[in-house]
């Protein structure tokens, strides 16, 4: 756990992707770690997000709020109830507006009005 005050130093997005792709390319962990002077654990950490969620498991998530935890990139196939099965498609589908309102830097509130016109 970080303590109060702690500073963490930020990747870039490609320098995470090209150290993932040597080491997915057999180049040791030592070495890169050395060379890049990042942590082994960092750079193994770096390989499963990208493994998982390819490129967009490499974009820092820190400081950023929402709901992707409860759904943490993957879709469930069995539900117990109707109720939980809407609950969970609810959540899901405001997670997608939150992603594409962030990318396109349109409000949500435009995304909710767009969805109610055409999907009726």
């Amino acid at each position: 756990m970080a303590s109060k005050g702690q500073t963490f130093k930020n990747y870039s997005k490609d320098l995470k992707l090209e150290v993932v792709r040597q080491r997915l390319n057999g180049v040791s962990l030592p070495k890169l770690s050395k060379h890049y002077q990042i942590t082994d654990s960092m750079i193994i950490n770096w390989v499963k997000k990208y493994q998982e969620y390819g490129e967009e498991g490499l974009v820092s998530q820190r400081g950023k709020k929402g709901i992707s935890n409860i759904l943490k990139g993957k879709s469930k196939e069995k539900f117990s109830s109707v109720e939980e099965e809407n609950d969970y498609l609810r959540l899901e589908n405001e997670y997608l507006k939150k992603r594409m309102s962030e990318e396109r830097g349109v409000s949500i509130d435009s995304l909710n009005l767009w969805s109610s016109k055409h999907h009726r």
